[in-house]
């Protein structure tokens, strides 16, 4: 198995193309046009989201970012992702953000192995923090040393990586609801290593299970038996977009004691404004790839 996908060199080593998209982000934030909930729409009306204001495409076309500007698709799903969740101000912000921290020529591949370790046991946010199972706990201490390793250069073989995914898949389907979701987070997290080439089916849907695993934490105490139907009927509802939209509508529930709610979503901008800022110093860190 081998430890990144193919190398890739940030904007192609070419500083011109940097300054071109940067600008271009400009020019659609100065025009209003940067929106959540839409990738490209030219209607009448240009709408753009993150990915759409620099690939103008409105399928999406997250995996064109490895082709066009040397950044791992991963990256893009998880760039997408975090856009979705900020509140709009800083979410039209976020787009250049992101790509002006991408230093020209530098080597991205090791920032989602960072990232998803960074997810796992953070002291703050980590998914081991947040289940109390202990076989689940166990799944995201050896997905982070995995990642961690990979991080570092090291091969994960293919036994090893598959002893992973079957560990991470057990823990899974033994747990229900809350445990579930951390369980699910920490196999899919993996699963997006091992399927990173075909990330326009897959994307990086660790950070939003690990967003959903944090929602529960957050409202557990004012949702007691209500939790496990609550969060299942989340998933179910808006599973295209994975767990960091079961967020949204795990704050759209009108059933929801007020101060449960607002403490949930205090939690959840404060994740997400982690994540950001986390995925900023690691793009901000990425070596060069020459």
């Amino acid at each position: 198995m081998t430890t990144a996908t193919a190398k890739l060199v940030a904007y192609h080593g070419d500083p011109d193309l940097k300054a071109r998209i940067l600008a271009q982000i400009a020019a659609h934030r100065a025009a209003e046009e940067i929106l959540q909930g839409t990738y490209y729409k030219h209607n009448g009306e240009v709408r753009v989201c993150a990915v759409g204001c620099v690939l103008h495409d409105p399928d999406g076309g997250h995996i064109r970012y490895e082709s066009e500007f040397g950044i791992p698709a991963q990256l893009a799903h998880l760039e997408d992702g975090i856009f979705e969740s900020l509140p709009l101000d800083q979410a039209k912000e976020w787009p250049a953000r992101f790509m002006a921290a991408i230093a020209v020529g530098a080597d991205l591949t090791r920032v989602w192995p960072q990232f998803a370790a960074w997810l796992m046991v953070d002291e703050s946010w980590g998914l081991v923090n947040i289940t109390e199972a202990e076989d689940v706990k166990a799944v995201c201490l050896t997905v982070a040393d995995a990642y961690g390793r990979i991080a570092a250069g090291e091969l994960i073989s293919d036994a090893e990586a598959a002893e992973i995914s079957r560990a991470a898949w057990a823990a899974w389907e033994a747990w229900e609801a809350r445990e579930a979701r951390a369980a699910r987070a920490a196999w899919e997290a993996w699963a997006a290593w091992e399927a990173r080439e075909a990330w326009e089916a897959r994307a990086a849907r660790a950070a939003r299970a690990a967003r959903a695993a944090r929602a529960a934490r957050a409202a557990r105490e004012a949702r007691e038996a209500r939790e496990a139907r609550e969060a299942r009927e989340a998933w179910e509802a808006r599973e295209a977009r994975e767990a960091w939209a079961a967020w949204a509508a795990w704050e759209a529930r009108a059933a929801w004691e007020a101060r449960a709610a607002r403490e949930a979503r205090e939690a959840r901008e404060a994740f997400v404004a982690a994540s950001a800022d986390k995925l900023i110093e690691l793009l901000e860190a990425a070596p060069s790839a020459v």
